[in-house]
């Protein structure tokens, strides 16, 4: 699922047309994952191999740890994918349009189809709405295949990751408050917190000339942006996407020197987050026919709102995704949430379903193959 064989000091050598804007061949691998499960599998394997119910040199305790590290990872993945989107170019953009009504079917498809589901089965295992609701938002998202954009494209990849990302927020808010009000509160508050610090780091880098200085304010932004996140048990992932929209649209001068002092974290973060989520996985029995479910409700939902699309926007719309793999946010998300939310039924449960439901997707996408556009 991961192409490795190219490291960040070699993307100057890779050949691109010279009209392709360089600061965005940098971070094509923030979702766009290769259509293969074989590294993915790999990567989440060793994780398995090394945690808490196999080698135990990932323990309880070293996870515990590396909890710091992860937020600030998932951070830096939702920078990633923030630094895609041009807040310029999303009114009347029928990509967003298409990729956003894929996103909402599948999430309906899958929250609707797993509460079914719990009510028609005898399991012991419970489906309150919020569970089925994070799945739906979880099997949202795409994969976007890595290709070289052109100077002159409108589009934003990664349309199907903005309302997981989003809706991710106030989603952990309920999970930690009582009313709609303090829920309300705590989305809008931490939103003004990630702004501010975003907002901070961007000066920083704006009025320093020295690159050591530069990674240092864009590397220490991120880790504060996840601490923040963690401490309040809020989204990392929201935080660090508020972000990069905002270095975006501070325009290219400071998006591109963010972008080279980040360039270099990309498979770091992501082999991070699997191997992390490889160690925390523990498969129960009872699960097995939930996520057998999750995979199949999220193959139905994203043919249907690929159809959905094509039928109501457009064909010219389609944002060039790999619908039926699921990338990588998915399964940060679930991180996420299992994160700042260990010891939640809910977390775990919802944490297991997605990770190996990603998996079987990614394999059927695999399998499935869906119609690209040649390069």
């Amino acid at each position: 699922m991961l192409d490795t064989n190219i490291t960040p000091d070699e993307i100057s050598t890779v050949r691109v047309p010279s009209d392709q804007p360089r600061w965005r061949s940098r971070i094509q691998l923030a979702r766009g994952l290769a259509p293969t499960p074989r590294p993915w599998l790999l990567l989440l394997l060793t994780g398995v191999a090394f945690g808490p119910f196999g080698l135990g040199i990932l323990s309880e305790n070293v996870l515990n740890v590396l909890d710091p590290a992860v937020a600030a990872a998932l951070a830096t993945l939702g920078a990633f994918v923030g630094m895609e989107i041009d807040v310029r170019h999303l009114r009347g953009n029928s990509s967003v349009a298409a990729g956003s009504l894929g996103a909402f079917v599948t999430l309906l498809t899958v929250a609707a189809g797993m509460l079914a589901v719990s009510a028609l089965s005898d399991s012991a295992v419970a489906m309150p709405w919020l569970l089925a609701g994070l799945l739906g938002l979880c099997a949202a998202s795409s994969a976007t295949p890595s290709r070289p954009p052109t100077t002159e494209t409108t589009d934003i990849g990664g349309a199907e990751d903005l309302l997981p990302i989003v809706l991710g927020l106030p989603a952990l808010a309920i999970m930690r408050s009582q009313t709609p009000t303090e829920t309300a509160t705590l989305t809008f508050g931490f939103t003004l917190v990630a702004i501010a610090v975003a907002v901070a780091c961007w000066l920083l880098v704006s009025r320093t000339s020295s690159v050591t200085e530069e990674r240092v304010f864009a590397i220490g932004g991120l880790l504060l942006l996840g601490g923040a996140a963690a401490y309040l048990s809020l989204s990392s992932l929201f935080a660090g996407f508020t972000a990069g929209v905002l270095w975006r649209a501070a325009g290219p001068a400071v998006r591109d020197r963010i972008v080279q002092d980040l360039g270099y974290l990309q498979r770091p973060v992501v082999g991070l987050l699997l191997l992390v989520a490889g160690a925390r996985l523990h498969v129960s029995v009872a699960l097995i026919g939930f996520i057998a479910f999750y995979a199949l409700f999220r193959i139905a939902g994203k043919l249907t709102g690929s159809l959905l699309a094509r039928r109501l926007i457009g064909g010219d719309a389609l944002t060039d995704s790999s619908p039926l793999s699921p990338g990588i946010i998915g399964v940060a998300l679930a991180l996420n949430v299992v994160q700042v939310r260990e010891h939640d039924d809910i977390a775990t449960t919802l944490f297991t379903i997605v990770v190996v439901g990603s998996f079987l997707a990614d394999v059927a996408s695999f399998l499935i193959r869906e119609p690209r556009q040649t390069l």
